[in-house]
């Protein structure tokens, strides 16, 4: 969640004075969020689940259902 909550700092209070300017800063926001994303879903992937002290895979699912999101 950690990239969500630089990206919602980053864009607060854009576009307060009624301008439509600001949505250059969304797309490029968006394009680091689908970045943080990819590189979790590359680090988490290549984990094989079944040996005893492997991660859980829930957090795999949930990273690419986040992806799959935006």
């Amino acid at each position: 969640l950690k990239p969500l909550k630089e990206a919602t700092l980053r864009l607060k209070g854009r576009g307060a004075s009624g301008r439509f300017g600001a949505i250059y800063k969304v797309i490029l926001t968006f394009k680091a969020i689908l970045k943080a994303y990819e590189n979790l879903s590359e680090q988490y992937g290549s984990v094989d689940f079944n040996k005893a002290d492997a991660l859980e895979d829930h957090l795999v699912i949930n990273v690419q259902a986040g992806w799959n999101k935006l």
